[in-house]
């Protein structure tokens, strides 16, 4: 006789519909996030009729790039991070037996 938690932990397989869900709220995002980064770089480049306390185009177009390579640097950064602490606390529970 199975218990109900036995049937909770039973892996589910994966489904193609969930796939489909979870990559259009993904791809919604992604879009909704451009959008956002264009009028970010609009409401500051300078134009002569709506903004001229703005930023030249040249100079908003350059630092929108340096935003983004910093922050892609510093996920990989990241990553590396986690994988070197990872791959420690493995090295560390192998070599003393250690496992909290």
């Amino acid at each position: 006789m199975s218990t109900q938690g036995e049937m909770f932990d039973r892996p589910q397989p994966l489904k193609r519909e969930d796939l489909l869900n979870r990559a259009k709220a993904l791809y919604t995002e992604i879009i909704t996030l451009k959008e956002d980064l264009a009028e970010l770089q609009a409401e500051f480049t300078y134009d002569k009729e709506d903004n001229k306390l703005g930023l030249s185009k040249s100079l908003v177009k350059s630092t929108m790039k340096i935003a983004e390579v910093y922050v892609a640097n510093s996920f990989e950064k990241l990553l590396e991070k986690r994988y070197a602490q990872e791959e420690f606390e493995e090295d560390f529970k192998e070599l003393t037996g250690y496992d909290d």
